[in-house]
């Protein structure tokens, strides 16, 4: 039986850790108003932050990229993230593990023009908590669907900035589950190619060969690049390229990359079973790897809370 944690969870704003009944920001922030924001999601493995750096310098980029001002240093995010992380720890319930997340919106709008001072949050939240409806899909596979709504244009907006205003995802969240309840969207582009998800990456194994999209129109993951150096290093060819449904039907294996999940096999896509119907043998072997690499078993923990 789980044990209860009665301690609150604290967020960070703007230089104050309140508890998270508390925590508020202005109605007229850029955040809330028209979602004019960056974000960033950190998982931990054994309470330690999992490439932080890594998500560290993406969030940077992704301020740079929306031309947000920021004023901490990298050091000082280093170091107000791992206290904020430590503060946190003990609302977790034994056994589980957390996440960060880290948002920085334009700041509060004026009448007429935004104010120069961004606003900063973090929040904490226990990984369980979504991985619940998600655990069995590491035995059975996941259904990937493709919706009617397409991913953002890269000369729109660049999917490499990590940006909060994500209308699209949503609705093709919707859209997925209209077709399957259980389904996850797989957006496309504009020209019909396999992009990303809303908030994981997707492989298939085609011909011997690792495939996944190419970075010019999808978040570059940093679970997606923990796989890819996890796979080249068990002698595994990976290309990064355009694809289209017709190779994700015809795939031998397939698979999504995610901070919460790690690595979680498909066996359905647009209705169709992917290869045999179950999870395969070299996603299983990169499922694996990934929890030697880690120190953590990723299954067990998302079976230990169904």
């Amino acid at each position: 039986m789980e044990s209860k944690v009665t301690q609150e969870r604290m967020v960070y704003i703007n230089g104050d850790m309140v508890p998270e009944n508390e925590a508020k920001i202005s109605i007229f922030d850029s955040a809330v108003l028209i979602g004019d924001a960056v974000l960033e999601t950190t998982r931990t493995f054994n309470h330690k932050l999992f490439r932080w750096t890594e998500h560290r310098n993406r969030l940077l980029r992704s301020i740079n990229g929306a031309r947000l001002n920021f004023d901490l240093t990298p050091k000082e995010l280093d170091e107000v993230t791992q206290e904020f992380l430590l503060a946190n720890l003990p609302t977790l319930v034994s056994g589980d593990e957390g996440g960060v997340g880290h948002l920085i919106s334009r700041g509060q709008m004026g009448l007429v023009l935004p104010t120069t001072t961004s606003t900063f949050v973090m929040y904490f939240f226990p990984l369980s908590r979504g991985l619940k409806k998600k655990a069995t899909y590491y035995e059975k596979g996941c259904h990937v669907v493709t919706p009617a709504t397409r991913h953002m244009h890269p000369l729109t907006v660049d999917p490499k900035i990590k940006y909060r205003s994500r209308l699209h995802f949503s609705l093709a969240d919707e859209e997925a589950r209209l077709v399957d309840p259980e389904a996850i969207p797989l957006m496309l582009d504009h020209q019909g190619n396999l992009t990303e998800g809303t908030g994981w990456n997707f492989f298939i194994v085609y011909r011997g060969e690792l495939l996944t999209a190419s970075e010019r129109n999808i978040l570059q993951g940093v679970s997606r690049m923990t796989t890819i150096e996890l796979a080249r290093g068990l002698g595994l060819t990976v290309k990064e390229q355009d694809l289209q449904s017709y190779h994700a039907v015809t795939a031998d294996e397939a698979f999504i990359t995610s901070t919460g999940m790690c690595v979680m096999p498909v066996t359905r896509f647009n209705g169709q079973l992917v290869g045999d119907g179950k999870p395969g043998k070299l996603t299983l072997d990169l499922m694996n790897r990934w929890k030697e690499h880690v120190n953590f078993d990723f299954v067990a923990h998302a079976k230990r809370f169904l």
